[in-house]
């Protein structure tokens, strides 16, 4: 069985399809698998994902009809087979050491949830490519119990949800799946995981490569989106009150 399984949910990516599955493939980690959920695609990506498959044993591709990003990442965590799990958007791609890093911070730490810092790329006002480092460990290193971490989570200005930036002992998630029909389904499950966490370890490497694209509905000035925005902060609130710790949340 492989140590670590990386889900890759695919929706109409063509373009940054390969480099996204490459970055995984060409992992200084080998023992892993990586999963290819085909999320309906009408472009070439159900191609794609089974030539991949075709070339490297250590893809599994599932095609499946379109059900959004949670449905495809639950597709995934119903067939892995690694002690650990990863998750991959797959119009972004990663550092090759990301993996190695990671599983040796949950090693060294005996952490079943492991955080590393994204780099993010976008375009400014001129068209102009510019970089910057989202700082998702609230500059913490090493490893953090639980409930400073809910600490920080308050704030949401720490810890960014993202699934993508870490690694998870897949005992993390025999009770846990991501929430279907829903935006910010990151969020919405952060609580969940963090509160199921007996040892989280955090590292400075920016190893995860998150792209902006102008134009993007999450940068519109409103957006459906914003309805869900509303939807997780109220479940946040309701979190910290019921645990009296409801001083300071934003």
């Amino acid at each position: 069985m492989p140590v670590i399984s990386v889900i890759i949910p695919v929706y109409n990516v063509e373009k940054y399809l390969c480099k996204c599955v490459d970055s995984v493939l060409w992992q200084t980690f080998k023992d892993i698998e990586i999963i290819l959920v085909d999320d309906g695609s009408t472009d070439g990506c159900g191609k794609i994902c089974d030539e991949y498959a075709e070339k490297d044993s250590r893809i599994r591709v599932i095609h499946k009809e379109n059900g959004g990003l949670s449905s495809a990442r639950n597709a995934g965590l119903d067939i892995a087979r690694g002690e650990y799990i990863g998750f991959v958007d797959s119009d972004d791609y990663v550092s090759a050491e990301m993996y190695e890093k990671l599983l040796a911070a949950a090693k060294k730490y005996s952490a079943n949830l492991v955080f590393c810092n994204i780099k993010c790329f976008g375009e400014n006002e001129n068209g102009e490519e510019i970089s910057w480092v989202s700082e998702t460990c609230g500059g913490k290193r090493g490893l953090c119990l639980p409930n400073e971490i809910l600490d920080d989570v308050k704030t949401l200005r720490a810890f960014y949800p993202s699934a993508c930036n870490k690694l998870y002992s897949k005992e993390i998630f025999t009770n846990i799946r991501y929430p279907e029909g829903f935006w910010y389904e990151d969020k919405y499950v952060l609580l969940d995981i963090i509160c199921v966490a007996n040892a989280i370890a955090c590292i400075g490497d920016s190893l995860y490569y998150y792209y902006m694209r102008q134009g993007s509905i999450i940068h519109a000035a409103f957006n459906p989106k914003t309805f869900f925005r509303l939807n997780f902060k109220w479940k946040y609130l309701n979190f910290f009150i019921e645990r009296g710790h409801d001083e300071g949340i934003s």
